[in-house]
């Protein structure tokens, strides 16, 4: 509990800031390895209101797949 206890307050107090702060590596780090625009909300009168969820996700894993 201590250790997770250090390692927020570590987030709150950094070390460096600016440019050194945000190239410095941590092993909890996050990488995006792909991103793709899709229409994940599907608003009441959108155009793809009437379009079912399978058909978005099958779209996703294609363009997925191709890149």
């Amino acid at each position: 509990m201590s250790e997770r206890l250090q390692q927020f307050l570590s987030h709150l107090k950094p070390k460096s800031t600016g440019v050194a702060a945000l190239s410095e590596k941590h092993p909890d780090d996050v990488v995006i390895t792909l991103a793709v625009r899709t229409p994940l909300t599907k608003a009441h009168k959108g155009g793809f209101k009437d379009t079912p969820l399978e058909h978005l996700l099958l779209r996703l894993y294609q363009v997925r797949f191709l890149r």
